[in-house]
């Protein structure tokens, strides 16, 4: 089945983007983003967006499937992520079941998977999984036994499913690579073993249905993810359970985004991902042999071949935490390491953090204690506010307003990221500063109590103040870690640097 590319197509504001009016002329002005951008648009521009929110219908001819290099304003607008196309609230049970089904017939579903041992809970959660599947709807659905040990037998596992086995591990990118190219649907879908689609409120085909009606809907977009939030945890939860109830590691959140790098959503899981197999051919599919952070580079290399991957988090399932202490630290320790690794594949798009320098200017001075440097920290954000001022002064009727709102909130988010970069990448630089100096022990004292404090009041998790500060400790230290032994391998510490924004970058024009 060939989908149409003519499609009612839904635009919603990104809700963390804001619209003000210009002075004295037409059109309006976009405030957001992630990294934060001002776009000015004309009255055309304006009158094109107010029809695409107000649920215009597109086609190929507004927005084109070229992605992120197309010229058209609304493929512009839909690649940066300041709106983000949605299927329209039809319920599910008045959809067109005959539609349903021809979409899980044109899906590929493929299942990698290595068990250590024959009592591994992969091997449960496999079966359960396979259990919930209509397997007969779909074009195929292939597991990929990674060289688990014992092999996994072909009689364990329902009629209809294909197994391939691997004589060694490879990991599940080359898994991955090796399921996919079996096929020949339209559509693939890559599920972990262990995801329940089970446990979310719609049923296990519906979770496909509706990866498959977003892409068959949006003909721009090459891949999508649904949310993926942890396992419910059981009355009698662990430590692990319940802080991955309130600090999911998979979860990228409740609103709609556009998967780019250095963006609020830099990169989705693999855990279930829905790929059109030509965008998958595109870019030869997953890195073959890496065993880190495949999930972010197929994402990064997908949008810089100008292919638009989306985060739907509607669409929701399950992943459990690590079983074990040592296996989630063994998790966090990895995911630091890919991270090192990472910024050598893509040096561009991993930094410690990102931020004015105004910013960094300001809190290093307020948290450095001292009678003068607390009050030349609040003149390092007068400063900023006085430059956004000058710069926003032909685009904003009042810049003075929205100057001190943007360098005040982003003033706060850079103290926010100083904190957790503090505690995670250069978390060794600060141990031994704190061993050597007064004011270093003070900053050190500060970042180690006050933002896990914070969240605590916050989040609320089903657990004791000692025990959040705990768990958070280990986490950031695991990743920490990881982050300077993958560092140490790569000979590079690009991952620990941080990048200026320059005032000059603010302004963009949709182009």
């Amino acid at each position: 089945m060939v989908f149409s590319t003519m499609s009612a197509m839904e635009l919603e504001l990104d809700p963390g983007v804001r619209r003000v009016e210009p002075p004295g002329r037409s059109g309006s002005t976009l405030l957001g983003g992630s990294p934060l951008r001002v776009v000015v648009l004309t009255a055309d521009q304006t009158g094109q967006l107010d029809s695409a929110l107000g649920r215009a219908t597109l086609g190929d001819s507004d927005v084109s499937e070229a992605g992120s290099g197309d010229p058209s304003f609304l493929a512009w607008l839909l690649n940066a992520g300041f709106v983000h196309p949605r299927l329209g609230q039809t319920a599910p049970g008045e959809r067109d079941r005959t539609k349903r089904i021809d979409r899980l017939g044109s899906i590929d579903m493929v299942i990698p998977i290595f068990a250590s041992t024959a009592d591994s809970p992969e091997r449960t959660s496999l079966a359960s999984t396979l259990a919930g599947l209509a397997i007969e709807r779909f074009a195929s659905v292939t597991v990929v036994d990674d060289g688990s040990v014992p092999a996994i037998d072909l009689a364990s596992l329902p009629s209809g499913v294909d197994l391939v086995r691997q004589q060694s591990t490879s990991g599940a990118a080359t898994a991955r690579n090796v399921g996919w190219r079996r096929g020949a649907a339209e559509l693939v879908v890559f599920l972990d073993a262990d995801v329940d689609v089970n446990a979310s409120e719609a049923s296990s085909s519906l979770v496909f249905e509706q990866l498959g009606s977003f892409l068959a809907h949006h003909p721009t977009v090459a891949a999508v993810a649904p949310r993926v939030r942890s396992s419910l945890p059981a009355a009698q939860a662990t430590l692990i359970q319940r802080y991955e109830a309130a600090r999911p590691s998979l979860d990228r959140g409740s609103a709609r985004a556009a998967v780019r790098p250095r963006s609020r959503v830099p990169f989705v899981p693999t855990a279930l991902l829905g790929v059109r197999r030509k965008s998958l051919e595109s870019v030869g599919g997953f890195v073959d042999g890496l065993t880190r952070g495949e999930d972010v580079d197929l994402a990064w290399r997908l949008d810089a071949s100008s292919q638009s991957v989306r985060y739907e988090p509607t669409t929701v399932v399950h992943h459990p935490p690590r079983p074990t202490m040592r296996r989630w630290i063994e998790q966090r320790f990895s995911y630091g390491r890919s991270n090192a690794e990472l910024a050598t594949m893509h040096p561009d798009h991993v930094v410690a953090i990102e931020t004015s320098p105004w910013s960094i200017a300001a809190w290093f001075l307020i948290c450095s204690g001292g009678r003068a440097r607390p009050a030349l920290g609040v003149a390092s954000v007068l400063v900023s506010v006085g430059g956004l001022a000058a710069l926003l002064w032909p685009i904003v009727a009042d810049p003075a307003k929205e100057s001190a709102r943007l360098a005040g909130v982003g003033t706060l988010v850079a103290g926010n990221e100083l904190a957790m970069t503090s505690r995670r990448s250069w978390l060794p630089g600060v141990i031994v500063g704190a061993v050597v100096s007064q004011r270093a022990r003070r900053f050190a004292a500060l970042v180690a109590v006050l933002p896990p404090l914070l969240e605590w009041f916050d989040e609320r998790p089903e657990m004791n103040l000692v025990e959040w500060f705990f768990i958070r400790g280990a986490d950031d230290a695991a990743y920490a870690a990881g982050q300077w032994r993958g560092m140490f391998d790569t000979r590079s510490l690009r991952a620990v640097l941080i990048r200026f924004q320059r005032l000059s970058e603010l302004i963009v024009s949709p182009s």
